[in-house]
């Protein structure tokens, strides 16, 4: 998921800002893509986890001229990825998720470099600092389950993104829906969602079980209308070892070019 909204950010920036000229007359990104990620966590578990690993390939890749759908030549110099929390991780836990996000897998462009920065913030209240469509590529994992107004942190999320291509990818748990596909048989945990609700925010940190995450994303970024997005990818999914947040949706929405 979030190496396919990184990557596709990357090709939308690239297009939509490129600056000079190549040698197959496209323009490279003459600045850093740019990557919000919403509720870091004190673990910083997407970098530390190498979840990053896959999209910083795929892009060294691309950049470097390889790889069947490329990229032009040094279209990109890099990325900078920030991550937004309440609270924010130590210094040891930044230094391991550097060292993952230094060091993927793949190839290594001398003049490609990756930085990665934190901030206190709440995505709830808002992020000021940063104008409207600052971000390339905004990511959120397991968050939005806990904020106090989803609403208006999905709203906060989408004036970040660019609108012209740039990307949202996500990860989160939600409420079982009977009606979907594959769901129907799933009555009894939709049934403990509803009655362990209250207890579950009490005692994880406001985290909700029976939220439609995935709705209030589409309806935020109107996918649902085909009116200023669309969805390049969508999931719904069980984790069952993860009772009672079994019940998880992905996907990746991207901004009209």
């Amino acid at each position: 998921t979030f190496q396919r909204a990184i990557v596709e950010g990357a090709r939308a920036a690239q297009l939509r800002e490129g600056g000079g000229s190549t040698s197959d007359g496209t323009s490279p990104l003459r600045r850093p893509l740019r990557v919000l990620e919403v509720g870091i966590g004190l673990e910083a578990r997407v970098a530390t986890r190498g979840l990053y690993g896959a999209a910083l390939d795929e892009l060294l890749l691309l950049s470097s001229g390889g790889g069947a759908d490329k990229l032009p030549s040094s279209t990109l110099s890099g990325i900078d990825v920030l991550g937004v929390d309440l609270e924010v991780p130590k210094a040891e836990v930044l230094d391991q998720a550097r060292e993952q996000l230094f060091h993927p897998s793949g190839c290594i462009l001398p003049s490609f470099r990756a930085t990665l920065d934190v901030m206190g913030g709440n995505i709830v209240e808002g992020l000021p600092q940063f104008s409207d469509g600052y971000f390339d590529c905004v990511v959120c994992a397991l968050t939005l389950c806990s904020v106090d107004d989803q609403e208006r942190a999905v709203n906060e999320i989408r004036r970040l993104v660019n609108p012209s291509g740039g990307t949202f990818g996500f990860v989160e748990h939600c409420a079982v829906r009977l009606n979907e596909e594959g769901e129907a048989d799933k009555v009894f945990l939709n049934w403990q969602q509803r009655v362990l609700d209250p207890l579950q925010q009490v005692v994880a940190d406001n985290c909700h079980l029976h939220r439609d995450t995935d709705l209030a994303i589409y309806d935020a970024f109107g996918v649902r209308n085909d009116q200023v997005s669309k969805i390049l990818q969508k999931e719904r999914f069980f984790v069952d070892d993860m009772w009672p947040v079994s019940c998880q949706c992905s996907g990746v929405v991207q901004r009209f070019i």
